[in-house]
């Protein structure tokens, strides 16, 4: 119910900041069909379209999960905001680049076409930043859910082990290894 609000709010707040009017400058299909694809292609190539829908039951508590499938959804959350955010960028680029060839540099009027040009290009980046916001309260909702699942419900203390990973313990308990101290060779006994 609160991604819901989220996301009517995000909403409001764009056409608030953006203006009615001014909305279908907004609007370009080719960008936005190029990221979602890419987006879509990276689920298919790595079999993580189930995952990926698996994640907002999740994420929203309307399914139990066994841990490794709820790992699974984390990742493919987390690929697909990686995935728009670089497909993002290249798209940037190559309006970029297309907007500066294209321009003839012999008439000092082309100046605004190349700024209008950098404004469509700019929407790839928009698009990019959408569709994390999109996702990323579904990718903090699982990331809590992992750390509920990995050390239950009760207060944790969480310790760095020498292999640095993070190892949650019950409130209460030390991690505690009885190994002897080995000295770390330096630069010097390499040598």
């Amino acid at each position: 119910m609160l991604y819901i609000v989220y996301l009517v709010s995000m909403v409001l707040y764009l056409v608030y900041g953006i203006s009615w009017e001014r909305m279908f400058l907004y609007y370009d299909p080719v960008t936005l069909e190029l990221l979602m694809i890419s987006c879509i292609l990276i689920l298919f190539v790595t079999g993580s379209f189930r995952a990926f829908g698996r994640a907002f039951l999740f994420a929203f508590r309307k399914r139990e999960y066994e841990i490794f499938q709820y790992q699974e959804s984390l990742l493919s959350v987390k690929m697909v905001m990686r995935t728009a955010s670089v497909s993002g960028v290249i798209c940037f680029l190559i309006g970029l680049v297309n907007s500066i060839r294209s321009l003839d540099w012999s008439e000092s009027d082309n100046i605004g076409w190349l700024f209008l040009d950098l404004s469509v290009a700019v929407l790839a980046l928009f698009y990019a930043l959408l569709i994390c916001l999109i996702l990323l309260p579904v990718y903090f909702m699982l990331k809590k859910q992992q750390l509920d699942r990995n050390c239950g419900y009760q207060p944790v203390v969480c310790a760095l082990k020498r292999n640095h990973r993070r190892d949650c313990l019950p409130d209460g308990e030390q991690l505690c290894e009885d190994k002897k101290e080995q000295k770390t060779p330096s630069f010097g006994d390499l040598g």
